[in-house]
C-alpha cells in the first residue's frame, strides 16, 4: 500500500469526525430557534404583569407566580368548555364514521349513474383549502339560525371529503367475493 492510498483511505474518517459535531451543532441551534416561542410562552405563564409588559422583554420572571392560572380558572368556566369540546369531538367523529363509511362504500362497491362525477366532486373538495370555506360556512350557519349551537359546529364537518376518500380506498381493498358471500347468506347492503 502506498502513502497516497493510505492518505485517501483515512480522509473519510477525518471528514466524518469534523462533519458529525458540525451537524449536531447546527441541529441544536435550529432546535433552540424553533423551541424559543414555546419556552417564552411557558415562562410567561409564571410572570407578573410587570414582567409581561417590561421593555425590553425579560426571559425569566423576576418573581414566579401562579396568579395567572388562578385568574384563568376563576374567570373562565373551564369544565363547561371542556364538555363542549368533548361533545363536538364525539359527534363529529361518530358522524364522520357513519356518513364517510356509507359514501365510501357506495363509491367503491355500488354501480350507479354518476358515480364517477360524485367521486370527482369529492376529489375537488379535497383541493379547496379549509380556510377558504370559513366565511361561506359562517354565512350558511347564520342563515340557518345555527350560530352558537352544537349543530352549527357539527353539521359542517359531519362528512369530510378526506374521510370519504379514505373510506373509498379502504372499501376498494375489500374483496367483492366477500360481499357476494354475505349477500348469498342473506345480508343486505345495509348489513
Amino acid at each position: 500500500m502506498t502513502a497516497d492510498t493510505a492518505t485517501k483511505a483515512r480522509t473519510p474518517r477525518r471528514t466524518g469526525r469534523v462533519r458529525t459535531p458540525l451537524l449536531y451543532t447546527i441541529a441544536s441551534v435550529a432546535l433552540l430557534v424553533m423551541a424559543a416561542p414555546f419556552l417564552w410562552m411557558a415562562l410567561s405563564a409564571f410572570k407578573t404583569k410587570q414582567d409581561l409588559t417590561a421593555s425590553p422583554p425579560v426571559w425569566l420572571p423576576s418573581r414566579w407566580t401562579l396568579d395567572n392560572f388562578t385568574a384563568l380558572l376563576d374567570q373562565l368556566d373551564m369544565p363547561q368548555y371542556f364538555l363542549n369540546s368533548l361533545i363536538v369531538a364525539v359527534l363529529v367523529t361518530v358522524s364522520n364514521l357513519l356518513f364517510c363509511s356509507m359514501l365510501g362504500y357506495a363509491l367503491a362497491k355500488l354501480d350507479f349513474t354518476g358515480r364517477s362525477k360524485v367521486f370527482a366532486v369529492v376529489l375537488a373538495a379535497l383541493m379547496v383549502p379549509g380556510n377558504l370555506m370559513i366565511l361561506p360556512l359562517y354565512v350558511l350557519m347564520n342563515g340557518l339560525g345555527l350560530i352558537d349551537t352544537y349543530a352549527g359546529l357539527v353539521l359542517p364537518f359531519a362528512a369530510g371529503a378526506f374521510g370519504v376518500f379514505l373510506m373509498r380506498q379502504f372499501m376498494l381493498s375489500v374483496p367483492d367475493e366477500l360481499l357476494e358471500a354475505a349477500r348469498l347468506d342473506g345480508a343486505g347492503e345495509w348489513y
